[in-house]
């Protein structure tokens, strides 16, 4: 897939790996976009010619996605959070906004809560908060993909999975996106094989819960009503009294936020960083 035109591109080593990096635009503070699981910081191509037009907005592919490298396994959510901190700081990248979706959301408010000097607003896609009954199901189900078939019957798991939702159609959504859409995040997946479910499961063993209501910085939630709407609702009490939740029930799936929906995203985001 072709770069957005001014992108600039690094590969910075990190202790748990090089994270590759796209940067658009100029001035500060910087807002970095952490992407979900499954997919790359090329989710966010859609609104970052928007968002890059008086700033600098930096996309990192977190660790296992992408041009990233794949992390060994074991590692935390803050580990993942520490390679991308490690990255911004090769960029030269000090005091800076960041915004994530799914999984993204966890690290960033990781970095929000751990990192409070250099994080200067946060704004989450979601705040998962898993049940101790969810996460050994959760854990169960974020392992299982298809072997690889001799005569490659195997990759329609996959374009299933993004078609249909869930393990490979086990979900019931009804999806009319088109077929380009469907095959970059499809490709995403593949691309993060052989171990793409590692992250999930630092996620899973992590205390968002708790690191929420560390926050002190100005918090934006959007809640969208997607297959994180039930974790979310679990966070709502945690949050910190300042934090303002944003719903948007009309937005119903993950792959419309950033594509089909993204001038409304970016209006949520200028919003709240300008």
């Amino acid at each position: 897939m072709l770069e957005l035109e001014g992108t600039s591109r690094r590969l910075v080593a990190t202790r748990h790996g090089h994270v590759h990096l796209r940067i658009n635009g100029e001035g500060d503070p910087p807002l970095v976009l952490l992407h979900m699981g499954l997919a790359s910081g090329r989710m966010f191509r859609h609104i970052t010619p928007r968002l890059s037009a008086g700033r600098r907005v930096v996309v990192p592919d977190r660790l296992g996605f992408g041009c990233s490298d794949h992390p060994r396994p074991g590692l935390s959510l803050g580990d993942y959070a520490d390679a991308t901190l490690e990255a911004l700081d090769a960029a030269g990248i000090g005091r800076f906004d960041v915004a994530g979706v799914h999984t993204g959301a966890c690290e960033s408010i990781d970095l929000a809560a751990r990192h409070p000097g250099r994080v200067r607003r946060i704004a989450v896609v979601t705040v998962p908060v898993f049940s101790p009954e969810e996460i050994p199901v959760y854990k169960d189900n974020y392992l299982h993909e298809p072997e690889p078939a001799a005569d490659g019957s195997h990759l329609d798991w996959y374009w299933r999975w993004w078609r249909d939702g869930g393990f490979g159609g086990g979900a019931v959504r009804s999806r009319a996106w088109s077929p380009d859409l469907l095959h970059e995040f499809a490709m995403d997946h593949l691309g993060a094989q052989p171990d793409p479910w590692i992250a999930y499961h630092a996620v899973f063993d992590h205390p968002t819960g708790e690191l929420v209501a560390q926050v002190r910085q100005p918090f934006l939630v959007l809640d969208v009503h997607d297959d994180l709407t039930a974790q979310t609702a679990r966070a709502r009490p945690l949050l910190p009294p300042h934090a303002q939740v944003v719903s948007l029930p009309h937005l119903t799936d993950v792959l419309e936020l950033f594509t089909t929906a993204a001038d409304e995203m970016a209006e949520h985001f200028e919003g709240f960083f300008a």
